[in-house]
């Protein structure tokens, strides 16, 4: 449901159903390249991707995915940084961004 946050057991999980994908994980490029291979084989094809950046293009993610400008936010994540993930927090966690 739009304007919720949920937490799961597993990425599959996590990321099923889900409109927004925001990864948050320790900076360990093994961690990465497996949670953004589970994302690519289990997120919706229209879920909206997010990267905290600075990202390994082609290492931690894939360039298709990251230059997708359907699917990534990553290019307007990067340039307006805080202010976009504040904004993504403040719609989860407030009616008002539920819409």
């Amino acid at each position: 449901r739009r304007g919720e946050m949920k937490f799961a057991g597993s990425v599959a999980k996590a990321v099923a159903g889900a409109e927004l994908i925001f990864e948050a994980v320790p900076e360990r490029l093994d961690i990465k390249q497996a949670v953004y291979a589970k994302i690519e084989a289990s997120a919706a094809p229209d879920a909206l991707i997010m990267h905290p950046g600075p990202m390994n293009r082609g290492v931690e993610i894939d360039s298709a995915t990251a230059d997708d400008v359907e699917k990534s936010l990553i290019r307007t994540q990067v340039e307006i940084g805080v202010a976009a993930r504040m904004a993504c927090l403040e719609a989860l966690a407030t009616k008002e961004g539920a819409a």
